[in-house]
């Protein structure tokens, strides 16, 4: 759950759509992140996947801490 809430907080610090993500979540944190048609399409389009994919290696890669 805690990478799931590390994405929840990038998401919003980021600024990028809500609608580009479902989240599930247990009480108020964040338990399962999915993507949206909408961000898929987006991706597909402009080749965003490529940017998002990088920030999600750093987030891994530093264990949340930027």
């Amino acid at each position: 759950m805690e990478e799931c809430t590390d994405v929840h907080k990038c998401v919003a610090k980021e600024g990028w759509p809500t609608t580009w993500f479902y989240i599930a979540s247990i009480g108020e944190k964040p338990w399962f992140i999915y993507l949206s048609d909408g961000f898929v399409g987006q991706c597909l389009t402009n080749r965003l996947l490529e940017q998002v994919w990088h920030r999600a290696n750093s987030l891994t890669l530093n264990n949340g801490n930027d």
